[in-house]
Order: structure tokens, then C-alpha cells, then sequence
């Protein structure tokens, strides 16, 4: 029989037994295997096969991508992550002015020509500057610091708190304010002197039904007067000595720096609550007593 399966073409029946086991164990296997003609592929190099995978897997980005993405708990515990990051930073801490730093900004200019006003304000800084006050800006170049950090100062009017935030925007511990408005022949000038450090008002004068031709000369005179008299000539001083490094010295309730302090701190004549802090330290009190002038050591 064997002999007669050979005559038609066919494996003899212990061929196809033997066949059939080889199928049954695991797939098959030989040279009846489905593609077994094709040559087999050589092996890649580490940088062939990742570069084909790259290719293959171009046609199924969509996919691929989606697989990348982690899981909801894990995009949920990367964004506490960066909340308790962004928390933990806080916010910028801005840096104290210098004690004598200071500007001019017109903040209210209703019907006045720009030439008037450019007077008007360059005689407001020649006195500011003749002062105790240290010009951090050239004329008008606050107002330009200013508008090209998005800040308008002519909305401002004698508004303290909008005084003070462009002066805390320019780094000044003293904004000196002008406004000028102008009604037919008369006008209205208004000088205010902002501590950006406390926010407050410490000095204000105005005058009202100026004439034209007196109106640039006017503002110079004004913040004169305005200065406390602490500002206007030489300024008083206290000098802090502290044997503690990175104490923090307040002064009326106000913090001045951190030991040790570069300088003495600028002061109004007068009583002064001064208190340090360190710590592991017990805090220091003490009132002290400046003199116009004085530069007194604690």
C-alpha cells in the first residue's frame, strides 16, 4: 500500500502519521510549513529594529499614543505634585527700597500741554533732588518704567493706594505724585508725598487758581513743602548695631532690613519704637529719641 501512495503522488501513511503529530505538538514545522520557500529575515542590530519599530509604528500613532498616557491615578498624583511644589514656593518676596530712593510721576493731567507739564515736572524733580531724597529716575523715565510694565499713572489721581502701587512697581521708597488740571486761564496743582513702604500720605500740598504763567515754576516750590522736614535737608539717621546676624530690625511697627544692616536707617525726627527679632533670641524694645540731623546709634 505503501507502494501504491508513492505511484499517486501522495506521503506514504506513516509520513502522515508522522505529520500529524508534528502538528498536533506545537505548529508546523518542515518543509510543508505555510511560507517556509521565503528566506528567513537576518537578525537586526539594536539600532536597525528600534529604527523599524519607529517606522512600523508611524501608522498606528494614534494608538501608541494613547497607550503612553498614564493612567487617571498617575496624572492625578503628577498634579498634587506640582500643587504642593507650586505651594511650597510661595510667593516672590519683593525687596526692600533703598531708605532715600525716590521719583516723580505726574498722576492727574487734565487739559495741559506737554510742554507745560515737561516743566512742570522737571521742576518737581530738581527740588526732590536738591532734597535728603536719592532720584532713582531721570525725568520722566519713571513714567516710561511704567507704561512698559503695562501701569498707567495718570489713572492713579491722588488715589494713595495707586500711588503706592507704582511706586512699590519702580522700587522706590518715596513717590512723589503731581497733578495738574487746568480750567480756561486757572489752574489746580496738587503735590503728595507716598511712603510705598507703609502706603500713607506723609506729606501734601496743593494750590488752587494759579495762573498760567506761574503754573511750570509752581510744583518745584510745592514739594518743598510737601517734603517732611526730615527729607527736606540733611536726613537723620539710626544706626543699628546687632552682634546676631540675620536679625530682623522693625522700626514703628515697619520692618527696616536684616542684620547687619548696610546703613543707618533714614528717619523722621522725633520717637522711634524700635524693636529686633532673631531667632532662638529674646526680642529687643526699645524707644528711641532722633534729632533733626542726628544720626543716632543703637
Amino acid at each position: 500500500m505503501e507502494q501504491r501512495a508513492r505511484l499517486q503522488g501522495k506521503a506514504p501513511r506513516s509520513a502522515r502519521r508522522r505529520r500529524r503529530q508534528q502538528v498536533t505538538a506545537g505548529g508546523l514545522r518542515g518543509p510543508m510549513a505555510p511560507n517556509s520557500s521565503r528566506p528567513s529575515r537576518p537578525p537586526q542590530s539594536p539600532d536597525a529594529a528600534s529604527f523599524d519599530r519607529e517606522r512600523r509604528g508611524q501608522s498606528c500613532g494614534a494608538a501608541r499614543s494613547a497607550s503612553a498616557l498614564p493612567d487617571r491615578k498617575l496624572r492625578q498624583s503628577i498634579s498634587a505634585a506640582i500643587l504642593a511644589v507650586a505651594m511650597a514656593v510661595g510667593p516672590t518676596v519683593r525687596a526692600e527700597p533703598s531708605p532715600t530712593s525716590a521719583a516723580v510721576v505726574a498722576t492727574e493731567a487734565t487739559l495741559v500741554a506737554d510742554t507745560v507739564l515737561e516743566q512742570a515736572l522737571l521742576a518737581a524733580h530738581e527740588a526732590a533732588a536738591g532734597s535728603a531724597l536719592v532720584m532713582t529716575f531721570e525725568l520722566q523715565a519713571a513714567e516710561r518704567a511704567l507704561r512698559s510694565s503695562g501701569l498707567n499713572p495718570r489713572s492713579c489721581g491722588a488715589s494713595a493706594d495707586c500711588i503706592t502701587r507704582l511706586g512699590r512697581a519702580l522700587g522706590v521708597r518715596y513717590l512723589i505724585a503731581l497733578g495738574i488740571a487746568s480750567f480756561a486761564d486757572l489752574s489746580a496743582i496738587t503735590v503728595d508725598v507716598v511712603d510705598t513702604l507703609s502706603g500713607e500720605i506723609i506729606g501734601h500740598k496743593e494750590r488752587t487758581g494759579v495762573p498760567a504763567g506761574t503754573l511750570a515754576a509752581l510744583p518745584g516750590e510745592l514739594v518743598r513743602e510737601a517734603l517732611p522736614i526730615g527729607l527736606r535737608h540733611k536726613p537723620s539717621g539710626l544706626a543699628i548695631t546687632c552682634n546676631v546676624d540675620g536679625a530682623i530690625v522693625y522700626l514703628d511697627g515697619l520692618k527696616a532690613g536684616v542684620t547687619p544692616l548696610s546703613g543707618p536707617i533714614v528717619v523722621l525726627p522725633g520717637d522711634h519704637d524700635l524693636r529686633i527679632e532673631a531667632e532662638g533670641h529674646l526680642p529687643y524694645r526699645a524707644s528711641v529719641h532722633v534729632a533733626q540731623g542726628e544720626r543716632h546709634a543703637h
